[in-house]
């Protein structure tokens, strides 16, 4: 698995070079999409769909 994994990493590094994408603020942004969508106090320990948590 550990090979597998540095294969995934390694692949998506090259991409990123490749494609000029900056691997920190694309994390970033999808981390701060993930918490809107997601928000902790409503998807914790919760398997509804994030449209379903209004």
């Amino acid at each position: 698995m550990k090979d597998e994994l540095a294969d995934i990493i390694i692949y998506a590094l090259l991409f990123s070079e490749e494609t000029g994408i900056d691997v920190y603020k694309a994390v970033e942004e999808k981390l701060q999409k993930n918490n809107m969508k997601y928000p902790v106090e409503k998807a914790y320990g919760n398997k509804a769909k994030y449209t379903e948590f209004k």
